[in-house]
């Protein structure tokens, strides 16, 4: 999960949740974390509302390299105008569909390594074998 922490170092302009030099770029992604999903934080905290419109930021936070992102209020209208801004991302070509792909892909070998939310909904014993699995590694 991105923090929307500001790191004039890396990324003068903006916060790191939507700053692909730090997400993408970073050299981390490109090691360990290159199998790991990247979701950002709520994207309606205060460090990024207070800049961004939360469907501009839902768009620059999936430009930036995250996989998914955080729309955690409820409030519908601004989760479907977050998904709407995303489509059209997509369709102008502000987001490749290859970029998608790759998502899903880190997805299902999240669910292979043992992380699926299936396991969670076992209640304890499944969260203490999902935790386990990640003790392994």
């Amino acid at each position: 999960m991105t923090a929307h922490v500001f790191v004039p170092a890396l990324d003068e302009e903006r916060p790191a949740t939507l700053s692909k030099r730090i997400v993408t770029e970073h050299p981390a992604r490109g090691a360990e974390l290159s199998t790991g999903v990247i979701l950002s934080d709520d994207l309606e905290m205060k460090a990024i509302a207070s800049e961004y419109a939360v469907p501009s930021a839902a768009v620059l936070a999936i430009e930036a390299g995250c996989d998914g992102v955080l729309i955690c209020s409820g409030d519908h209208d601004t989760q479907a105008a977050s998904l709407e801004a995303l489509v059209h991302a997509v369709e102008d070509g502000r987001i490749p569909l290859n970029a998608r792909s790759t998502t899903r892909w880190r997805a299902s070998s999240g669910r292979r390594s043992g992380f699926s939310p299936r396991r969670w909904r076992r209640g304890r014993a499944g969260a203490r074998r999902c935790a386990s699995v990640g003790r392994l590694r």
